[in-house]
């Protein structure tokens, strides 16, 4: 088989999938299927502990309920940074991904097992957390290295993998609503199992063949190949990269809100019947991931368009977008939050609404954020500088939530929407007043502001 060599130094085969080499094909297949049963467990979480022994449950207050999913959450986003330093100084990108399959599907046995209503449902926890340290950044960036730095399919290849994402995510809470709701929680935790065993097989199946050589070098040995960026250049790179985590942190304290007081706020205060028929909460949470399908394609259409015409978004001016749609969204559960405590119950469409929102937001950050760390990034510490940003927004932020979340019972949901959604106005208000002075930063360091899918 014919093979192309890549400026890395990457060998890969030279046979493609739709246009695309078949190892990124195949990144987002297991991508898919690893988030998935994430996501199966994340959309029943607060649910199965919250619901009483006698139905399966832990008996749990919501707020413990809401400072374990604060605390899983953020755990599961800030521990990638040190499986990052593994994987580029020691083990490489490939061993990395296996050993943290191998371990996530370990804790997936342990909670789908009758040992998860005691102890295990720790220890099950923590294999879930652990295993996708070691393994969440070095995905992310070995996606990238099978693309040559010049390659436009690079910016394409990683919208597929964030929609393979969120198809996980439906697929996830469609399963999880109809599976656990007529069979047990336990029942939903095998189903997390599944989808993360079919993850691992496609993996070790295919990984050789599909993906070459990619991966399977440690970086340390390949630095003098990175491109020649001054110290100071750098360190204004990543003060750049800093100040995007900073202000992505303050959207994703109210985006963590859907899998905590969101998802309860629905399951208890919400009317969620159409006719006789009553609507699973985990289905309105997943309209969070079905949202991005179909407007994932569209908006790296409108991006090519914008660009055309030089009316392009930079990555600054998205955030600022992003978190404007996020106050609205928090606004709409504060007025949701508001009916209720006057004995009124509103109707699903509303809180849909608000998740569609806050969804697209996150779209429009996370398709420019992906692209703009792999050009920012010095080419030895990408998968730890993925990982860090990755540890500061949604790790910093998941903790944060876990510890915000316990303001919501005393100041009441009401209060404690409009607050969250002041605050990511105002995060808004701040990106658009330190954009300039952030340009000014990029051009000392000799690079240009992000533009994301359409660069």
């Amino acid at each position: 088989m014919e093979s192309v060599q890549l400026p890395a130094g990457v060998i890969l085969p030279s046979r493609t999938l739709f246009g695309f080499p078949r190892g990124a094909a195949l990144i987002v297949a297991v991508e898919f299927w690893e988030r998935y049963s994430f996501f199966c467990v994340l959309s029943i979480l607060a649910l199965f502990v919250t619901a009483a022994p006698a139905q399966g449950g832990l008996g749990w207050s919501e707020g413990r309920a809401y400072s374990l999913v604060g605390l899983y959450t953020g755990l599961m986003y800030a521990l990638p940074v040190v499986g990052a330093v593994f994987a580029d100084r020691f083990w490489g990108y490939r061993r990395a991904i296996t050993a943290g399959c191998l371990v996530m599907l370990a804790g997936h046995l342990v909670l789908a097992s009758p040992a998860s209503v005691g102890l295990g449902f720790y220890i099950g926890l923590a294999c879930l957390i652990g295993g996708n340290g070691l393994m969440k950044a070095a995905f992310t960036v070995l996606l990238g290295s099978l693309f040559d730095d010049r390659d436009p399919r690079r910016d394409a290849a990683y919208a597929y993998y964030y929609l393979s994402i969120n198809l996980g995510g439906v697929a996830a809470g469609v399963a999880t609503g109809w599976i656990g709701g007529r069979y047990g929680w336990h029942a939903g935790f095998i189903v997390s199992s599944t989808g993360m065993a079919i993850a691992l097989l496609l993996y070790l199946l295919l990984g050789d063949s599909w993906l070459g050589s990619a991966g399977r070098q440690v970086q340390r040995s390949t630095a003098k190949r990175a491109e020649p960026r001054s110290p100071a250049g750098m360190a204004r790179r990543l003060s750049f990269l800093l100040v995007l985590a900073l202000l992505l942190c303050t959207y994703e304290l109210g985006s963590y809100q859907l899998f905590a007081t969101w998802t309860l706020f629905i399951q208890n205060s919400v009317d969620r019947n159409i006719g006789s028929f009553v609507v699973p909460t985990t289905w309105i949470t997943s309209l969070n991931f079905a949202v991005i399908i179909p407007a994932t394609p569209l908006l790296a259409m409108l991006y090519v368009w914008l660009g055309r015409r030089r009316c392009n978004f930079d990555i600054v001016r998205r955030y600022a977008l992003c978190l404007l749609l996020g106050a609205t969204a928090l606004a709409i559960f504060g007025a949701c939050a508001a009916l209720s405590s006057l004995g009124g119950k509103p109707v699903w469409i509303y809180p849909a609404v608000g998740i569609v929102l806050m969804a697209t937001g996150e779209m429009i950050a996370w398709t420019s954020t992906l692209g703009a760390i792999y050009q920012l990034a010095p080419r030895q510490l990408l998968a730890s500088v993925f990982g860090a940003f990755v540890a500061l927004t949604m790790g910093g932020s998941g903790v944060a939530s876990s510890w915000v979340a316990q303001f919501a019972a005393p100041l009441g949901l009401t209060r404690y929407f409009f607050g969250l959604a002041g605050m990511s106005a105002a995060g808004a208000v701040v990106a658009l007043l330190i954009r300039p002075s952030l340009q000014r930063l990029l051009v000392r360091a000799g690079a240009t502001m992000p533009s994301g899918i359409s660069q």
